[in-house]
C-alpha cells in the first residue's frame, strides 16, 4: 500500500529550508496535526488557498467551531514522495472517526517572500473545499444558525445564495448546526454533517 508511481525527480535544491522529503513530511505531519487538534485556522494557513487570499470571512475555520467538530482527520500513513518542478505529491491514508480514507495529496512550492521563507503549502481543491450548504435552502428565511454557540448565519446564507459554490470554507468533520427559527429564542432543530474527506463535509439531515 502507498507505493509510489515511479522514481522521484528532485527539481529543487534539497539543502534549502523545507525542501526535500523531510521538509514535505514535516509539512504534512504539521498540517494534519493541526486538523486533529481542531486548529483549523493554522491548518488553513498552510494551504494554497490561504496564499490566494480568497477566503477572508470563514467562521468555520475558527478554533471554537472546528474544535467542536467530531471525527476530525488523523494522519495514519504516508507513502513515497514524488517531486517535480515546484510541486510534490504523495499518497496517504488518514482516518476520520471509524472510517479510513486513501488520498493523493499535492503540495506547491512557494518562493521566499518578505514575510516568510520559501516553503511548501498543501493543495486544496477549491470546488470541493468546505461544508456544503445544500439542503439549508429549505430552512425558513430569518432563521439563524449556530455552531458551538458561534453565529454562522451569514456564512451559511452566503453559501446558499451562491449557486456556483454553495460551500462554506471548512475542513472535514461532524458539525452540529443549531437552527433557531424566526420568533424562537432557542434552537428547535439540529442539523448534522458527515465528513466526505479531510477538506469537505455534507449535511445529512436534522
Amino acid at each position: 500500500f502507498l507505493s509510489g508511481c515511479g522514481a522521484s525527480v528532485p527539481a529543487l535544491d534539497s539543502n534549502l529550508p523545507g525542501v526535500g522529503e523531510v521538509g514535505i513530511e514535516t509539512t504534512v505531519e504539521n498540517f494534519f496535526g493541526y486538523l486533529e487538534d481542531g486548529d483549523a485556522s493554522a491548518a488553513f494557513r498552510m494551504s494554497d488557498l490561504a496564499e490566494s487570499g480568497e477566503f477572508s470571512e470563514a467562521p468555520l475555520l475558527s478554533g471554537e467551531v472546528y474544535a467542536s467538530a467530531g471525527s476530525r482527520p488523523e494522519l495514519v500513513e504516508m507513502g513515497e514522495i514524488q517531486i517535480a518542478d515546484d510541486r510534490a505529491r504523495l499518497d496517504l491514508r488518514y482516518k476520520m472517526g471509524s472510517s479510513e480514507f486513501d488520498a493523493e495529496l499535492s503540495l506547491l512550492w512557494i518562493d521566499e517572500a518578505a514575510a516568510a521563507p520559501a516553503h511548501y503549502v498543501v493543495g486544496l481543491p477549491t470546488s470541493e473545499f468546505g461544508l456544503s450548504a445544500n439542503g439549508l435552502e429549505a430552512i425558513p428565511d430569518g432563521s439563524t444558525f449556530y455552531i458551538a454557540n458561534v453565529d454562522v448565519t451569514a456564512a451559511l446564507r452566503g453559501a446558499i445564495a451562491d449557486e456556483d459554490a454553495s460551500r462554506v470554507p471548512a475542513f472535514g468533520g461532524v458539525y452540529s448546526i443549531h437552527v433557531v427559527l424566526p420568533g424562537d429564542v432557542e434552537p428547535s432543530r439540529v442539523i448534522m454533517s458527515e465528513p466526505t474527506s479531510f477538506y469537505g463535509a455534507e449535511l445529512v439531515g436534522g
